[in-house]
Parts: C-alpha cells; structure tokens; sequence
C-alpha cells in the first residue's frame, strides 16, 4: 500500500489565509442583518381611516389568545 504516513497534511499558508479572509467578510456582511427587527413597531399612518384603533389596540394590555379561544 502506498498511504501516506500522516494522516492529516498541512495546508498551505495561502489556502488558510483565503479561508479566513472569507470568514472574515461573512462576517462583515452579516453584521449589517444584526440590527434588523422584523417585529418592531412600526409608524402609523395618520391618514389611515382606522390610524386611532391601530393606536388603541397596539397600547392594550390585553392577555395573548389561547387555542381554545380559536373556533373549531
């Protein structure tokens, strides 16, 4: 058999530097999605026919709906 006697080889300087170099730019990349909050709250509209009841609703401290209060 012709196997090599290590069992890892080492890679090249070149080859680790161009994978950490792009690691390094995902994370740059995804650094700019970090801030993003899909649930935050959003402006109302004023203009909006119904901008007082968004209002109202969205200040209520009303308690979340359960499964049983969902009609079959």
């Amino acid at each position: 058999m012709n196997a090599p006697l290590r069992l890892f080889t080492k890679a090249s300087f070149k080859t680790s530097t161009r994978g950490l170099m792009l690691c390094a730019c995902a994370s740059l990349l995804l650094t700019g999605c970090a801030n993003y909050n899909p649930l935050a709250t959003a402006p109302i509209d004023p203009t909006s026919p119904v901008a007082d009841e968004v209002a109202r609703l969205g200040r209520a401290d009303a308690p979340f709906p359960t499964f049983a209060d969902i009609p079959p």
